[in-house]
């Protein structure tokens, strides 16, 4: 079980350099379902899956993955897995669409088919190959009923995989000068339960992105069996927050960099060209009188 620390500043610096367990790779390498995603190097690439990262004692985000169900009898072995996002022709319309341009009302297809308004859609075609996969190893605790794994902990874990693949493809969209991505969040998921997931076991967690429409990102998820079958499907929608620029940027960059908890004085911008922001070292102060100033330039 991989109990280390998270101090990668940036989530590209952390899938490049963190560590993956090589027991929990040989492991999963032993399993026919999921050995031909760690052996498909041309398709797909094992990487380190974040939230299994502790953040420290002032961060508490992500502790359920990290804590609550990284121990022996939870889920004492998970690896994630990537299809390369070029291999999913939505990757192209993401990178030429940007984040911040005023056309985010509708996202074309290079070669617009008539009608009209089918032009708004873009659409993948099905394909076996998942965008973004979870190989885990269940124990015994996360039981509902005798022997069974609770449906609950079924959601979260589709949950979290759609998020993992909204980020592997959200990361190679391009910023256009000092803006930040925009963030996406679960609008709507939708569950179906098939079949019962067994405990003690081996599962494979799948999440496509299947469709963009603007803002609005819809992808599809699975729990699929040690034997192959699908116990569990989800249908989820994700919409992307509008682009900030200017003032807000400069806001945006200031809180999701330096500062875990600020809070803003919106005087304007001062004759230096600059904003005063309200800094908090601990959440629970933030009702107090104003501790620390600190100024954002704008660029």
């Amino acid at each position: 079980m991989l109990k280390e620390k998270h101090t990668y500043t940036t989530y590209d610096e952390f899938i490049n350099n963190a560590p993956v367990s090589e027991d929990d790779i040989n492991f999963f390498s032993a399993i026919p379902c999921a050995k031909p995603f760690l052996n498909n190097p041309s398709t797909y690439r094992v990487i380190p899956f974040l939230p299994r990262f502790d953040r420290g004692e002032e961060d508490t985000t992500d502790r359920f993955f990290s804590n609550v169900i990284n121990t022996p009898d939870t889920v004492p072995r998970l690896v994630a897995v990537v299809r390369r996002p070029e291999l999913n022709p939505l990757a192209a319309v993401l990178s030429a669409r940007g984040s911040g341009t005023e056309d985010e009302k509708s996202t074309r297809s290079p070669t617009p088919p008539p009608p009209p308004p089918a032009a708004a859609v873009q659409n993948s075609p099905p394909a076996e190959d998942a965008d973004f996969l979870l190989l885990l190893q269940l124990g015994p605790s996360l039981s509902g009923f005798r022997d069974t794994v609770h449906g609950g902990v079924l959601a979260t874990l589709l949950d979290e995989t759609l998020s993992n693949c909204v980020e592997a493809f959200r990361q190679d969209m391009p910023v256009n000068g000092g803006e930040s991505r925009p963030r996406l969040y679960t609008a709507r998921l939708q569950l179906s339960f098939r079949s019962p997931v067994e405990t003690p076991g081996v599962i494979i967690v799948k999440a496509w992105l299947k469709r963009v429409e603007g803002r609005k990102w819809f992808l599809e998820g699975q729990v699929v069996g040690e034997d192959g079958t699908v116990r569990a499907e989800a249908q989820s929608l994700w919409v992307m927050e509008k682009a900030t620029r200017g003032k807000q940027a400069a806001l945006l960059r200031l809180s999701q960099s330096r500062y875990p908890y600020i809070y803003f004085r919106d005087d304007g911008w001062d004759s230096s060209d600059s904003v005063k922001v309200h800094v908090h070292d601990r959440p629970e102060n933030s009702g107090q009188r104003y501790k620390s100033w600190s100024t954002c330039q704008r660029k």
